[in-house]
């Protein structure tokens, strides 16, 4: 089964840091889908640079 996040915090550089119930941590690169329709938003750009 895979862990629920428990939390997210953005990072430098569109990467985002995911935290699981389980105390894994892990980064993803949001780069590769910064021009993808849910994330083509002025706000959310800011946010993750």
């Amino acid at each position: 089964m895979t862990p629920n996040i428990i939390d997210v915090k953005a990072q430098e550089d569109y990467q985002i840091l995911l935290s699981f119930e389980n105390g894994e941590m892990k980064i993803f690169h949001m780069k590769p889908y910064i021009d993808k329709v849910f994330l083509n938003n002025c706000k959310i750009r800011h946010i993750l640079q």
